[in-house]
């Protein structure tokens, strides 16, 4: 895939954007979640990375049977660019689930982030008893 340098080589030298989130699932089920990072009034991202994933399960396995979809949405809640499925985990005992995105290798550029509100979204929802939690994680440049 072709590498969009104009994207690239100017951001080296802005300020990096780290920041993670995260929330608990509780024992209803089904039950979903969601969480977002955004950028401040007035700046915007320059995204290399996106991380969504579920923890593993607890030592006493209490998530057993638990599943989880994953979406995430960037801009807003209208544009989906990835899902990670309950249907594609195996098994009946509880597995971690996630979503990691490299930008630049999967887009050709960094995703720019506008929104002040929803600027990165995920909305999880959990079948199963299990109180796992949900994170979300972003890597990128701030302007």
């Amino acid at each position: 895939m072709e590498r969009h340098t104009q994207y690239y080589s100017e951001l080296e030298n802005q300020d990096k954007v780290y920041e993670k989130t995260s929330v608990a699932f509780t024992a209803a089920d089904p039950e979903t979640k969601t969480l977002q990072l955004s950028p401040a009034t007035g700046k915007t991202w320059y995204l290399e990375k996106i991380r969504a994933w579920t923890d593993e399960a607890p030592f006493d396995n209490s998530n057993a049977g638990s599943k989880t979809d994953i979406d995430i949405f960037i801009n807003g809640t209208a544009k989906k660019i990835a899902k990670s499925y309950a249907s594609e985990q195996i098994g009946s005992t509880y597995r971690t689930c996630g979503i990691a995105i490299d930008c630049l290798q999967r887009f050709g550029q960094r995703l720019k982030i506008t929104e002040n509100t929803n600027g990165v979204y995920v909305s999880a929802t959990k079948t199963g008893t299990g109180t796992h939690t949900l994170y979300l994680e972003v890597e990128g440049t701030e302007v």
